[in-house]
């Protein structure tokens, strides 16, 4: 019965130090975790520090610049031939009739008085 108890006790204690040892672990890991993020933030501030004072010539800013203005002319080239594709399988209803002109627009005009109550109450329109 003594043996039975003293037994019991000792699993009792061995699980609670199985407990311990895990729970240290998550201790440790968490830190090692923090402490690999505060290292990574450091490095990132480092480089922004680093790219911010980087001296760049003229001649290499224009690169950048001329690549992006090309990357954009595809995307206006594609988008375009895709909108003419479009429009060649399924034109829009009612084209065959003329546009009407659109009222209070004087054709060509630069300024035009709108009459009160209409539009910028009577403001030159641009």
């Amino acid at each position: 019965r003594l043996n039975s108890l003293i037994k019991t006790l000792g699993q009792e204690k061995i699980s609670l130090m199985i407990e311990t040892k895990d729970f240290r672990k998550k201790i440790h890991l968490l830190d090692w975790t923090n402490q690999s993020l505060q290292f990574q933030a450091e490095e990132v501030a480092e480089n922004t520090r680093y790219f911010q004072l980087v001296w760049v010539t003229k001649e290499l800013q224009s690169v950048p610049a001329e690549l992006a203005d090309q990357d954009f002319r595809a995307r206006e080239d594609l988008s375009h031939d895709r909108d003419q594709r479009l429009q060649e399988e399924n034109p829009p209803a009612g084209l065959d009739e003329p546009i009407p002109p659109v009222p209070g627009r004087g054709g060509g005009r630069k300024h035009e008085v709108l009459p009160a109550g209409v539009g910028n109450q009577g403001a030159p329109v641009r």
